[in-house]
């Protein structure tokens, strides 16, 4: 129960990425798993619709609901924008430095909020889309692009410092999932424990001459 709720938001916020890319592009809905009983210990390599699947299933009992708060910066031809201001969102992870500008090899900044105030020793996880999503197939690539010696190198586990920020390291090109974990502060849904998350997708870029 504990693996789902620690990596399921990176999953399922990668999942709904593909299933929305593959609507607005017309993929088609057959899919395939990686794994013969569609688990898999990195849940990015599952087919979408089991990623979904699991998700409910797995906080049936012990979550009635999940809130994330997703987020995304697109810049269009390098124009300055206001990437460092928040949001407004009840939880959310706040830039400190460009996210769409991030060369391999170098760090990215943020700082965690709730309620617009900073998370002291926030619990953060961040984790690599090793899985390239394949759109026409709505589904993510089942041949990985790195393989992790054990589990605890698919999901890394770091907390903020005690002004809510965070210093990640990008050692590869391609898309980082970063969330911040259980900001809910006791809410509940319904009697339920409401499990509160905030998710930020970063890019890295491969220097290239």
């Amino acid at each position: 129960m504990r693996i789902f709720t620690r990596v399921l938001p990176l999953a399922l916020a990668a999942t709904l990425f593909v299933l929305a890319s593959a609507c607005s592009s017309g993929g088609t809905t057959k899919t395939t798993s990686d794994q013969a009983d569609g688990q898999s210990s990195d849940l990015v390599s599952m087919d979408p619709l089991d990623v979904l699947s699991a998700s409910a299933e797995s906080f049936q009992d012990e979550v009635q609901s999940l809130e994330v708060d997703l987020q995304f910066v697109i810049n269009v031809g390098g124009l300055p924008g206001r990437w460092d201001e928040p949001l407004g969102l009840p939880v959310e992870i706040v830039p400190l430095d460009k996210p769409y500008a991030n060369w391999v090899g170098g760090v990215f900044r943020a700082v965690i909020l709730a309620d617009g105030n900073p998370v002291p020793h926030a619990e953060i996880e961040i984790e690599y889309l090793n899985h390239e999503p394949q759109i026409d197939q709505l589904r993510f690539d089942p041949e990985g692009k790195v393989t992790a010696p054990q589990g605890s190198f698919i999901t890394l586990s770091i907390r903020a410092n005690a002004l809510g920020e965070v210093t990640i390291g990008l050692p590869k090109a391609g898309w980082w999932g970063i969330c911040a974990l259980d900001l809910d502060d006791g809410l509940e849904y319904n009697g339920k424990e409401l499990s509160l998350d905030a998710v930020l997708w970063i890019h890295a870029t491969e220097m290239m001459k």
